[in-house]
């Protein structure tokens, strides 16, 4: 889950909240999807994708400001050897028209909506392994290799689920980008550069079309719904976004991935929300020049 991990006091009230009814909500879905993907997992494990060297994973979130990455990202122009491509599942079709070669599709979500990402025929541009959780939706049939995870829920249930699969057990702190991080790590990559990852909306995203202004409004009123989404201005890129609670548990959950991670961690993202001591920020054109 999200928060697990965290000493309680470190959480906010509101966002332990958000966290326990996901349990609540998902459990059951989590449980049977992994019942169903049972036969599948067999197939491979991400261990099989240990690295040794000092490669750098460009971690590609779906973040609105990503659109700025495109005349980098088209054709990999400029993207060196060394330098492997893990693609929010989202963002997967954006990507393949861009024709920017992807080295692995990340999913941590359990939602059957999950396999309209990846609904791509097969074309002449290798299709990247996918890296799924066993709790994902069995709808999502991918082209390409399979490499399976266990998304950590709990130690009890985490337990089980890799005695019964023998995969390794993964944070993935709640949202793909942060999971493409923690797979990264594992997997041996020394050095993440983050783009399209904001944790946030776009500062001229209306409220109506933001995911929980809706919920908020009709729980408490526009008053207090709007209360709830607060604009964030970023001290490096000096740009403006709009946070709402659940990107503030997402975000709150990657710095504690940042506070513990071994690698070296840049934002390249040029907007968003994420700030923190141990990240470095350097535009994309610095790094792929290097």
């Amino acid at each position: 889950m999200v928060f697990q991990g965290f000493k309680t006091e470190d959480t906010p009230k509101h966002l332990r909240v958000i966290d326990a009814n996901a349990r609540d909500t998902l459990y059951h879905i989590w449980l049977r999807n992994f019942r169903e993907n049972l036969e599948r997992i067999s197939v491979g494990s991400i261990e099989q994708q240990k690295i040794f060297g000092n490669r750098t994973a460009l971690i590609v979130g779906a973040g609105p400001s990503l659109k700025k990455q495109y005349n980098i990202l088209q054709y990999g122009r400029g993207i060196p050897d060394g330098i492997e491509i893990f693609c929010a599942d989202r963002v997967f079709k954006t990507l393949r028209n861009l024709r920017c070669p992807i080295t692995y599709i990340v999913t941590v979500d359990a939602d059957d909506k999950i396999a309209e990402y990846y609904e791509e025929p097969a074309s002449e541009i290798l299709y990247p392994s996918s890296i799924l959780p066993v709790t994902c939706s069995p709808k999502v049939r991918p082209q390409g290799w399979e490499r399976w995870y266990i998304p950590s829920i709990d130690p009890q249930t985490d337990k089980i689920l890799q005695l019964m699969t023998d995969l390794p057990i993964i944070q993935s702190y709640g949202n793909v980008g942060a999971t493409c991080c923690a797979l990264a790590e594992y997997l041996g990559y020394k050095e993440i550069v983050l783009v399209g990852m904001d944790l946030a909306y776009d500062i001229d995203t209306p409220y109506e079309q933001m995911d929980w202004y809706n919920k908020l409004k009709e729980a408490g009123g526009e008053e207090m719904a709007k209360k709830a989404h607060k604009i964030i201005e970023h001290k490096v890129w000096k740009t403006k976004c709009i946070s709402d609670p659940l990107m503030d548990a997402y975000r709150l959950s990657f710095y504690q991935f940042l506070s513990q991670t071994k690698c070296k961690v840049i934002s390249s993202v040029e907007g968003g929300s994420i700030e923190h001591p141990r990240l470095e920020y350097k535009r994309l054109e610095e790094i792929l020049d290097k």
